[in-house]
């Protein structure tokens, strides 16, 4: 056998073992996005809310974290409008919702006279990445635009990447930065966690 047919050889060899890596990690690729589907993207539809959907809103929002927030308890929620509350379906099946309210004259932006504040856009996590958020907020848009508001404020956590990018390609802008501060006060001058 000759140096270059044993350089071939090897070649080959090579050639053959990267095509096996390669269809191996494809074939472990596909299993993993289809373990990760946990819902096939379906129909999304957007609709107002109506009181039946407020255990789903409770139950999704969570226990009690907040005091006077009225999407932890269904008592406070029946005092929410429903017409400034939106409920996402997913091929039936309620995936989220979306609330504001309208102001005049917000603190933060003193040259607006009316605004409508996104206080919660919230999508079931099984439902996420296909589309629910998206269609909520721009539901949320068509109908602010109807009522005659120009000015819509929302807020984002900064870590909220999917969030961010989703309200900066619809158009918004950032507009300040907050500020979070945490004491714990427990008898110690000392900085403890």
């Amino acid at each position: 056998m000759n140096r270059f047919s044993e350089l071939d050889n090897r070649f080959q060899l090579i050639r053959y073992l990267m095509r096996d890596i390669f269809l191996r990690s494809r074939a472990r690729a596909d299993e993993w996005n289809q373990i990760g589907r946990s819902v096939k993207p379906g129909r999304v539809v957007v609709r107002g809310a109506t009181e039946s959907d407020l255990p789903n809103i409770e139950r999704q929002y969570g226990p009690l974290d907040n005091v006077g927030d009225p999407f932890c308890d269904t008592s406070k929620l029946t005092k929410i409008r429903y017409d400034h509350l939106l409920v996402a379906q997913v091929d039936g099946t309620y995936a989220g919702f979306l609330y504001w309210h309208i102001g005049k004259k917000p603190f933060f932006a003193p040259r607006v006279t009316r605004f409508a504040h996104i206080r919660e856009v919230q999508v079931l996590k099984k439902f996420r990445r296909q589309g629910v958020g998206k269609k909520l907020t721009l539901n949320a848009l068509h109908r602010l635009k109807a009522l005659g508001i120009r000015n819509v404020f929302l807020a984002t956590a900064e870590t909220n990447k999917v969030a961010r990018r989703l309200y900066e390609n619809l158009g918004f802008k950032q507009y300040r930065r907050q500020v979070h501060y945490h004491l714990r006060i427990n008898g110690s001058l000392k900085n403890d966690s």
